[in-house]
């Protein structure tokens, strides 16, 4: 009897001390926790988180390998495909040479892109920026109308994209008359970019947004010219119970929707620039992030220069992205009026694991909760 009791006693004992453990844990134990579960695989593909409040980093950690076959673990300097979060970037492009008086966000296209097709002729430049131009995907089946045959290899460009619009003939509905997000949008902006600067989007960008932000790792990818890309993330996909590599698509080439490379540590200096007006004035990224634009099919986001966006009274309380391609899952979330950044990319398809995650940081980090696109 007195050992059955001595056995209860150190049971309690144990219990009590796991509670005790548990609920003392700190936000940043329990999102440690977290990562490792969804990168418990011997050879899992990674995950990179950072949050920040105030402009002050208070989590920026990897977890996992940016290189599943050869076991390279990733870290905050890790550089990951970002998917559609690209497009914050191609729309500052243009936010860029609106301040510089080079451009105007009510300006058809076929003004500044002289072969436009003529179906398109009431697209203008602020259409493109909001997803309500009406363009149609350039994925699949239009890639036939310039000889199709692309693969991960012999990839599309963004001049090819450009070749499939101008054969293409028409929109899904009147520009300006409803919302469809648009890839193909995206990827005209970037023509935009070249013809009114006189030179290609990535050196734009470079030169730009990259440089001036000591962004020296960050790559607008460009395949024929220069595919080189520094500690580099190898997008990843499951076969037969394990990891393996599988990088690329042939739409991986195209820039202007999705084809910058980026780690958490230049994004934290993309999102302080953003704070601080560091490289572009507060009342321009204000003008741009309030253009007309219908609303999202939920009623409750717009979408305007590369965000999602959900305001109350004229204030911009949460804008945020996700970007998925092959290998990649990415999402960025800002909630200006809190003073909060939630950015996690990771070399696998993950919209789950990124569901999952973007849950419990709002709880752990007090976000405020909107909803999540």
């Amino acid at each position: 009897m007195k050992f059955k009791m001595k056995r209860f006693l150190i049971l309690l004992i144990c219990i009590f001390l796991f509670t005790s453990c548990t609920v003392s844990r700190t936000p940043e134990q329990k999102l440690d926790h977290h990562l490792m579960k969804l990168t418990k695989d011997s050879n899992s593909p990674s995950l990179s988180v950072l949050i920040a409040d105030h402009g002050k980093v208070v989590y920026k950690k990897s977890f996992g390998y940016a290189n599943v076959e050869e076991k390279i673990p990733a870290t905050p300097s890790t550089n990951y495909r970002l998917a559609s979060v690209t497009k914050m970037f191609t729309a500052m492009c243009i936010i860029l040479l609106k301040e510089q008086g080079r451009l105007d966000y009510e300006a058809p296209v076929h003004t500044i892109l002289k072969d436009f097709p003529e179906y398109g002729k009431d697209i203008t430049v602020r259409h493109l920026l909001t997803h309500t131009s009406g363009l149609k995907d350039y994925y699949g089946e239009p890639t036939e109308l310039i000889g199709g045959g692309f693969t991960e290899t012999n990839q599309l460009t963004d001049h090819d994209v450009y070749e499939i619009v101008k054969r293409m003939d028409g929109t899904y509905f009147e520009p300006g008359k409803d919302f469809q997000y648009s890839d193909t949008g995206y990827t005209v902006l970037g023509q935009v970019v070249e013809a009114v600067s006189g030179t290609s989007l990535a050196d734009f960008m470079t030169e730009n947004i990259f440089k001036p932000l000591n962004m020296t790792q960050t790559v607008a990818y460009d395949p024929v010219h220069d595919p080189t890309i520094p500690n580099r993330a190898l997008g990843a996909e499951r076969r037969k119970g394990i990891y393996v590599t599988h990088d690329q698509s042939y739409s991986s080439g195209v820039l202007g929707d999705g084809g910058v490379y980026s780690s958490l540590e230049d994004l934290y200096k993309w999102d302080q620039a953003l704070d601080n007006g560091t490289l572009i004035s507060k009342e321009a990224l204000n003008e741009a992030y309030h253009i007309p634009s219908h609303n999202f099919p939920s009623q409750s986001y717009t979408y305007r220069c590369g965000w999602f966006i959900f305001e109350s009274q004229n204030d911009i309380i949460e804008q945020n992205h996700n970007g998925s391609t092959q290998g990649f899952s990415t999402y960025y979330l800002k909630q200006p009026m809190l003073g909060k950044t939630f950015i996690v990319l990771s070399n696998k398809n993950l919209d789950d694991d990124a569901y999952e995650l973007h849950t419990l940081v709002r709880s752990l980090y007090d976000f405020k909760v909107t909803c999540y696109i």
